[in-house]
C-alpha cells in the first residue's frame, strides 16, 4: 500500500493532516520538529492568505468567520488566530516556540516538538495532537492536544464578540492542562474553562452522558465547554471533538457507528487525552482501516 496524501478533506469542509491505516501509524512526513510549514500551507486550502510566514518557524493565521473583520495577517506578528484575541507572536524566544496569546494570559503551543502529528482544521477550529513514537508505534506516555477557535452553538452572539473564542490543551502531564476564553468583549481579560487536571471525575466537566448525537448506548456526546467560575456556565461546543465515557486509551482509533454530529462522511476519531474520568476524541483521517 502506498503512503496516502498527506492533506485529505471530507464532505464538510474539515481539511486532514496526519493519518492512520492498517500498516502506518502515523505519517512520516509530519513525525519532524517543525509542523509550521505544513500547518500553514493546510490552512490555505480553505483560503489562500488566512496562513502566512516569513521564516520556516514563524506563523500567523486566523479562521474565515463571517464576524471577524480583522484582515488576513501580513506577518506572523499582527496576525490573529481566530480575530477573538488570540494573537500569534514568537513572543520571547526567537524561532523556537509560537504562543497563541489569550488576553491576560498565554499558552505555549509548540509546534517544534517531535513526535506523531495529527490535525484537523475548518472554519471553527485548528485541532492538532502530537504523541511520542516507538518505532512505527505511538507512545503515548507523552502527549500534548490543542484546539483553538470558535465553539459552536454560542452562549454569546456576534455582538459580544469575541467571547466565544476559546483554546482547550490536554496533555500526559496534568499540569499542562487547561483551557480559557476572553471574559469580556474587547477586553484583556481571560477567564479559565473548566478542564479537569487528575483522572477523577469531574462534576462539571463530566457531566452526564443521558443523549447523544454520534453514537449507539449514550457513549460519547459533543464536547461542551464549560467557565470555571460559578455557575459554570455553558459557552458552546467544540469543533471535531467528541466526549466519551469508554476507557478508550490515548492514542486509539474509536470508530464511529451511529449518525455523525456534523454530517461528515469520515467515522474515525482518535482519543487524544483524559478529560477527568472521561476521554476526548479528535476527528482523524485514515485510509482502508480496519
Amino acid at each position: 500500500m502506498s503512503t496516502p496524501n498527506l492533506q485529505n478533506v471530507d464532505n464538510v469542509g474539515n481539511f486532514y493532516m496526519g493519518f492512520r491505516s492498517n500498516l502506518f501509524a502515523y505519517d512520516t512526513r509530519l513525525a519532524g520538529g517543525n509542523i509550521a510549514p505544513a500547518l500553514r500551507d493546510l490552512i490555505n486550502l480553505m483560503e489562500p492568505g488566512l496562513a502566512v510566514s516569513n521564516t520556516t518557524t514563524d506563523l500567523g493565521f486566523k479562521l474565515p468567520q463571517s464576524f471577524d473583520t480583522t484582515a488576513k495577517p501580513s506577518s506572523p506578528y499582527n496576525g490573529r488566530f481566530t480575530g477573538g484575541g488570540f494573537s500569534a507572536s514568537n513572543g520571547t524566544t526567537a524561532n523556537t516556540d509560537i504562543f497563541y496569546q489569550v488576553p491576560g494570559g498565554g499558552s505555549n503551543l509548540n509546534l517544534y516538538q517531535s513526535g506523531a502529528w495529527y490535525i484537523v482544521v475548518n472554519s471553527t477550529s485548528v485541532s492538532m495532537f502530537r504523541s511520542n513514537i516507538s518505532g512505527n508505534a505511538l507512545n503515548p506516555s507523552n502527549y500534548d492536544f490543542k484546539q483553538l477557535g470558535w465553539v459552536k452553538n454560542p452562549l454569546y452572539n456576534g455582538a459580544n464578540y469575541p467571547l466565544n473564542a476559546y483554546y482547550l490543551f490536554l496533555s500526559s502531564f496534568t499540569s499542562s492542562r487547561g483551557g480559557g476564553r476572553p471574559e469580556l468583549p474587547n477586553n484583556a481579560t481571560r477567564v479559565s474553562l473548566r478542564v479537569p487536571t487528575s483522572s477523577a471525575l469531574d462534576s462539571v466537566a463530566n457531566y452526564s452522558i443521558t443523549c447523544q448525537t454520534a453514537t449507539p448506548n449514550a457513549n460519547t456526546t459533543d464536547l461542551v465547554l464549560f467557565d470555571n467560575l460559578a455557575p459554570n456556565r455553558a459557552i458552546g461546543v467544540a469543533s471535531n471533538l467528541l466526549k466519551t465515557s469508554l476507557a478508550i486509551p490515548v492514542g486509539q482509533i474509536y470508530r464511529n457507528t451511529g449518525v455523525d454530529p456534523d454530517g461528515s462522511n469520515n467515522p474515525f476519531w482518535l482519543c487524544v487525552g483524559e478529560y477527568g474520568s472521561e476521554r476526548i476524541l479528535m476527528r482523524v483521517w485514515t485510509q482502508n482501516l480496519t
